[in-house]
């Protein structure tokens, strides 16, 4: 029987780089592009001579990109050993299940669950990792596999030790996420490089630090109000953000004159304004630290997205570079975006905020997307 899990693609909106010290917090937008693992036994039946193993086999697979992998698993510690090619490998793939099962081991005090997990163990491991298609193929990783040791058991002991609110745009915004193409960016050399500056130019990089903790605060709360408007006085929003779709954000004022309009207009240019300065303090540090965090290519097609009507902010996800890009929008504006995006060869993706988080599957999305595609043919 397999077991499918999923969890959902993340857009790293505010927080970059600041993350990684407490106290500091960023915002993550969840998507509907989700990424799944299918854990199913390899053999059918456990062999008769397998009480006496020491290792059993794992196999992991990504149809996506055509690999293949085998392994040895270690029953008495849980390493992973390779049997097939290295070419085909991802470390942090291994790295999840060696602590997976590791977790799972430590957990299991009574002697019966623990004879059982070995009994699963010992029909071998049959892994399927699969990605949503709409998902944009770069990987932003603001950690190593060597990282995923503790994590893992902290998680399921409900140690993990980062704090976490509920939080999702707005009514009326929209999330577009986009791909220039233009060459990825290693997030972990990146990240090396701004520690290594905050080592040399303390002074400067904790002036940097605080303005962005403030900025990222100012954002977050200024949506927060904009959803307790939304919440409080519907009608006028609706019609605020209907209205504001339509205009440039130098328009948003000039054409409002309600107080309670007004009030929203307030929240939104606060919200953009805040977002600006965001924005201006990662492209100091990016400078000051020598990496390209807001690279001036980024910066052109940023300015020219936020110029356009109906457009509340637009900015580069997690830890910035060349890989993506965003922006939130207001009503029926995503699409001036995708436009724009479309002439400057950047491909708009068919992704959008979903609130979703991870959980168990019914089974493999492989089969379900098929019948549901299925269901939807109209036979005429």
């Amino acid at each position: 029987m397999a077991v499918v899990a999923s969890a959902p693609g993340k857009v790293l909106v505010t927080g970059g780089y600041l993350i990684l010290e407490r106290p500091n917090s960023g915002i993550v937008l969840s998507t509907n592009a989700r990424f799944y693992a299918i854990v199913r036994p390899l053999y059918e039946e456990i062999k008769p001579e397998s009480w006496a193993w020491a290792w059993t086999d794992v196999k992991l697979t990504s149809p996506q990109l055509s690999r293949e992998a085998f392994y040895k698993l270690s029953l008495k510690n849980a390493t992973l050993q390779c049997t097939s090619s290295r070419d085909s490998i991802n470390p942090f793939v291994e790295q999840a299940v060696q602590y997976s099962v590791a977790a799972a081991q430590s957990l299991l005090n009574d002697t019966n669950k623990k004879d059982s997990l070995k009994n699963i163990l010992l029909q071998g491991i049959d892994i399927t990792i699969l990605g949503c298609n709409d998902f944009y193929s770069y990987r932003n990783l603001i950690f190593g596999p060597q990282y995923l040791q503790n994590a893992v058991i902290d998680v399921m002991k409900e140690k993990w030790d980062n704090e976490r609110a509920p939080f999702s745009l707005p009514p009326l915004m929209e999330l577009l996420l986009g791909e220039p193409g233009t060459g990825g960016s290693s997030t972990p050399s990146m990240v090396g490089a701004v520690k290594r500056w905050q080592k040399v130019d303390p002074e400067k990089s904790l002036s940097v630090w605080k303005c962005l903790a403030e900025a990222n605060a100012l954002v977050e709360n200024q949506f927060k109000a904009l959803s307790r408007v939304a919440e409080e006085e519907r009608q006028v929003y609706k019609d605020t953000l209907i209205r504001c779709s339509e205009l440039t954000h130098n328009q948003w004022s000039e054409r409002m004159t309600d107080e309670r309009e007004k009030t929203v207009i307030n929240l939104l240019q606060g919200v953009r304004d805040a977002f600006l300065q965001i924005r201006s303090c990662m492209k100091q540090m990016g400078e000051a630290a020598g990496v390209p965090i807001e690279p001036e290519s980024q910066t052109q097609l940023l300015d020219a997205t936020m110029n356009i009507e109906g457009t509340l902010l637009a900015g580069v996800p997690g830890a910035g570079g060349f890989d993506a890009v965003f922006a939130i929008t207001l009503g029926n504006a995503k699409q001036r975006v995708a436009q724009l995006w479309t002439s400057l060869r950047v491909l708009p993706l068919l992704v959008k905020e979903d609130p979703h988080g991870a959980s168990l599957e019914n089974g493999d999305p492989r089969i379900l997307n098929l019948s549901a595609d299925i269901l939807s043919i109209q036979i005429r």
